[in-house]
């Protein structure tokens, strides 16, 4: 059975498409620690892993959770010792991936590398890194465990010994970065360019085709490797999509769509090829059809529209 896991301020939440029914998790009818989450991923045995805050004075991280479908398990440095994450991180720029046991985050504050947690031996380990500028804020892994990390104007790859740094082209500063099926990374930047990296190289593919430019510029990437940029803001109107086949853009907002993009930040295919997006409500599209779950749909309601985050 498919699921799909989203986090939104206050509530985790899980639907099964083929029964198409939602289940709420907060704090008042479950052990989940906080029901103010950043981020969920999901690992190789169908865990799902959260990090969250409990502390909206201060705006921070405070851990990471586990749910197994029946248990909670937290992590912070409270409770477990091993857990040697800095509090002291903003949960606004805490990124967190999976793989092959292993959870990796990173967090543009305060991290001098790559944190990464053993989920079977909950043990974590620091790689720090050999440059001097680790203010990394978006981090990838490729199918044969290379890591990625983003710091300002460059990327930096590390391998489990080796760091490597590669500036982008122009100088340009990096706003989001995403891994297509060849294994290529694919980069926003603050100069309205989308820039693709070959292993190697940086280069120019083509400049964004949004007139005004908002500071909104996240990527999804689907089976056909076309690219998918958002633009927009919390204080935009609507926000709109711009496609990349490669050759032209295509754009999707409001005229065309009915739909609102103005806060689309992931984007996330599920096992039927259809990409799923966060934002104002929780977005569907199988390449024709739009569909949306909000609070007002009334064969659809989830318990809040503002999603920020997707995993399957």
């Amino acid at each position: 059975m498919k699921k799909i896991i989203y986090a939104f301020c206050l509530i985790c939440v899980s639907m099964s498409s083929v029964l198409a029914q939602w289940t709420q998790y907060s704090t008042g009818n479950s052990n989940i620690h906080s029901n103010d989450l950043l981020q969920v991923i999901v690992d190789d045995n169908d865990n799902v892993w959260m990090t969250m805050t409990d502390d909206p004075i201060f705006d921070e991280f405070r851990g990471l959770q586990k749910f197994d479908g029946t248990n909670w398990t937290w992590y912070d440095t409270s409770n477990v010792a091993n857990f040697p994450v800095p509090q002291q991180w903003s949960k606004n720029y805490v990124e967190m991936t999976y793989y092959d046991g292993k959870i990796y985050l990173v967090n543009s504050d305060f991290n001098p590398g790559i944190y990464e947690f053993d989920v079977t031996n909950e043990t974590m380990t620091l790689h720090n890194s050999t440059t001097p500028r680790n203010e990394f804020r978006h981090i990838l892994v490729d199918n044969n465990g290379l890591l990625y990390v983003s710091q300002l104007n460059s990327i930096q790859s590390f391998d489990g010994s080796t760091w490597t740094e590669y500036p982008l082209a122009n100088g340009s500063n990096l706003l989001d970065m995403e891994l297509d099926n060849s294994g290529n990374i694919w980069a926003t930047t603050d100069a309205d360019e989308l820039q693709v990296f070959d292993g190697s190289n940086w280069q120019v593919e083509t400049t964004l085709p949004f007139t005004p430019m908002d500071n909104h510029q996240n990527m999804g990437i689907d089976q056909n490797d076309n690219i998918w940029v958002s633009n927009g803001s919390p204080t935009q109107q609507m926000g709109e999509m711009a496609v990349w086949n490669g050759s032209t853009f295509s754009i999707h907002n409001y005229n065309s769509t009915g739909q609102n993009f103005r806060v689309v930040e992931q984007m996330v295919l599920d096992n039927d090829g259809n990409m799923r997006m966060d934002g104002i409500a929780l977005f569907s599209y199988d390449g024709s059809v739009w569909g949306r779950f909000d609070e007002t749909n009334s064969d659809n309601t989830i318990a809040q529209d503002r999603v920020i985050d997707i995993a399957i």
